[in-house]
């Protein structure tokens, strides 16, 4: 086993790593000072051992330490909005498709997508309408947060998803809502008061475990994905159909074994081609 004393830099630049090291501090800080205002907000002394204030102040700092994933979200959504205003991909040296650079930094591109979303459409609105983005990352945190994006995102701007079960789930909530929906599944106008509860909805679903949430957010569950196996000698090749809906259920079970390309048939990426052909041997 080895030692718990190792120090690890959490960055390979020393300035950086020095700098997000000494957050530990803070964080203890945090911890120290919240316990200390429930105990002198309490109507009766609470008498702690030394022991019994340690292990709450660890499990506050724990809970405090998904503050610093929001941080980072935020971060990172600022630099993918100045990357896209600013078209940085097609100046950069090695002009990077979006798919490239979501690999070079290690998250998918559906999770570049739900930062966008969340720091330029989720976020802005919970802020203006008076419920605070930090409080409620506390409750919900990044996962959940991201499995609610497609649904939170339809409802405030008002643009449905084409189809799947989140366009069912998010039809579902705005017809709770008051909502009109024609015959043909396209919802009428969201009033303010709508959108706004609905939005609540969401979040308070966000609140509950992970499989309740799912089972409240998606009640006709995400169909199977179709697909079939090529198999030549020893190697299997793979051709899935999948909506929208089926793609997040897909990388969520199996991000982390898969290096997925995603291509659009359009000009840009007819270099793709060839390698896939290279691939299938022909």
């Amino acid at each position: 086993m080895t030692s718990s004393q190792i120090t690890i830099r959490p960055s390979s630049e020393i300035g950086l790593a020095n700098t997000l090291t000494a957050m530990e501090q803070n964080v203890y800080a945090a911890a120290n000072r919240n316990l200390d205002s429930v105990l002198s907000s309490s109507p009766q002394p609470a008498n702690l051992t030394a022991l019994e204030r340690a292990a709450i102040i660890e499990v506050e700092a724990l809970k405090l330490v998904g503050g610093m994933d929001l941080m980072a979200l935020l971060l990172r959504g600022k630099i993918i909005t100045k990357i896209r205003n600013q078209n940085l991909l097609n100046v950069h040296p090695e002009h990077p498709t979006l798919e490239e650079m979501a690999v070079s930094v290690g998250v998918s591109v559906t999770e570049l997508s739900y930062v966008d979303a969340l720091c330029n459409v989720v976020f802005p609105y919970l802020e203006q309408n008076g419920i605070s983005v930090a409080e409620t990352w506390e409750s919900i945190q990044k996962s959940k947060f991201f499995e609610l994006t497609p649904a939170l995102t339809a409802i405030i701007t008002g643009e449905m998803p084409g189809r799947g079960s989140t366009r069912e789930s998010v039809i579902s909530v705005l017809e709770g809502h008051g909502v009109p929906i024609s015959p043909d599944g396209e919802p009428g106008e969201i009033s303010d008061e709508a959108r706004a509860s609905a939005v609540d909805q969401l979040l308070q679903m966000g609140e509950l475990p992970v499989r309740e949430m799912r089972r409240q957010l998606r009640p006709s569950h995400t169909d199977d994905i179709e697909g079939i196996i090529l198999r030549d000698d020893s190697m299997y090749y793979a051709v899935l159909r999948m909506n929208d809906d089926q793609r997040v259920m897909f990388e969520r079970l199996t991000g982390r074994h898969t290096n997925v390309t995603v291509v659009n048939p359009d000009e840009t990426t007819r270099p793709y081609l060839g390698n896939l052909r290279r691939m299938l041997g022909s």
